[in-house]
């Protein structure tokens, strides 16, 4: 297979609205957009990673497609766009695609114009089922971008936009496109955070991945989009390992296999070995049976030597958006033009689940070492793993 490269990335969660701010604000440990509410449940506050600063407006011409959902989309883009540019110089605006995923896409909106029938008998006249659309918000950038290449949408739960970079590699080796927008977006939403509820998964505080004291998971909401192709760049995006063990609808396979599969393919699409990896961003959800089972996966690949942390606690966990966000997060300790000289401190209570395999922790003791080569880690519902390798390319390593 080719080789691809990633040009630039941009970025939107609850750490903040830019590389920098969320490059800045992961450094310190700080997460602005962290914040206890009761909006999802009256009389039960929850956690939730939320996005606060003021978002881009959609145009007038596309208001079919206005949603919060793609409000992030187009905060995310407008980071791209000169280096999109260019390659839209080189290859012509037929030959770039968009691929995304996404778990939920606006439909907040659907929440909000069923909840005003209800109150009134009467449709709303803000709404459009384009704002819901699974698919809308590959179709709202291929609007709002001006390309007219294929607009695909992956659905695979929390390895949604993981799974968006495998397609986009097999869309430019078949000769469908030169190259791709890839990544993903969720929003807030209730469905989410009550559908996790029910599954007595959501903590009322922050998230605590592989501690003894974890309760649940935070969600969260965000985009990251990825200009990929096969021209030389500092990033190279090195491998995409999949597996679908379809273990159980939403619990994870207690053992890790499917995600030792996805992790193992990886690591044998790139050529490296794990003692090459610098770092691994984990899934790390926080409940019991994803940290056990991932745990397990990583001690059995890599034992306790390789830097690992969750940033769940920092972002809440962006679903279909989560897999591109954690990419993004380390692609941004490997840009030089980015002033992240270590792994951050994983942000927890440090008190970790001695009935879990161990691990190696970000911490601030441990985390000196120079960072070239990262791997990231997503297992969504119905057992369907995918693990990301990044780093600098071969020539400038």
């Amino acid at each position: 297979m080719s080789r691809f490269y990633l040009h630039d990335y941009g970025l939107i969660n609850a750490l903040g609205h830019d590389k920098q701010s969320i490059s800045h604000n992961w450094r310190l440990g700080l997460s602005p957009g962290m914040t206890v509410t009761e909006e999802f449940f009256k009389d039960q506050p929850c956690m939730i990673g939320q996005v606060l600063d003021e978002l881009p407006a959609i145009p007038p011409s596309l208001a079919d497609h206005d949603c919060r959902n793609n409000q992030l989309l187009l905060q995310a883009s407008q980071q791209i766009q000169s280096e999109l540019e260019k390659l839209i110089s080189l290859y012509g605006s037929k030959r770039i695609a968009i691929v995304l995923g996404t778990s939920t896409s606006g439909i907040a909106n659907t929440e909000i114009a069923l909840k005003h029938y209800l109150q009134t008998g009467e449709h709303p006249g803000f709404y459009h089922f384009s704002q819901q659309d699974i698919g809308g918000g590959a179709e709202f950038l291929r609007l709002q971008l001006n390309l007219s290449g294929p607009a695909i949408t992956v659905s695979t739960a929390c390895s949604s936009s993981g799974n968006a970079f495998a397609t986009a590699r097999r869309l430019i080796d078949g000769g469908f496109c030169d190259a791709a927008i890839v990544g993903g977006a969720d929003s807030l939403c209730q469905l989410t955070v009550q559908g996790f509820s029910s599954l007595k998964s959501v903590s009322p505080l922050r998230c605590q991945p592989f501690s003894q004291n974890r309760k649940g998971i935070n969600i969260g909401e965000g985009a990251a989009l990825f200009l990929l192709s096969r021209q030389p760049a500092e990033l190279e995006l090195y491998a995409v390992g999949c597996s679908s063990d379809a273990h159980h609808i939403s619990a994870p396979e207690p053992s890790g296999k499917g995600a030792v599969a996805a992790i193992q393919k990886a690591l044998g699409q790139s050529g490296f070995k794990a003692e090459d990896i610098d770092y691994i961003n984990l899934h790390g959800t926080a409940t019991p049976l994803n940290d056990a089972m991932e745990s397990h996966a990583i001690h059995q690949l890599f034992s306790d030597t390789v830097l690992c942390s969750s940033t769940k606690s920092l972002t809440g966990h962006t679903l279909g958006a989560a897999a591109a966000t954690e990419l993004g997060l380390c692609a941004l300790l490997l840009d030089q033009r980015i002033n992240l000289d270590r792994v951050p401190a994983q942000v927890w209570d440090q008190e970790y689940d001695a009935d879990l395999k161990p691990i190696k922790i970000v911490c601030e003791q441990n985390n000196h070492q120079k960072i070239q080569l990262c791997m990231s880690n997503s297992f969504a519902f119905g057992g369907n793993n995918t693990s990301l390798i990044i780093g600098k390319n071969h020539e400038s390593r």
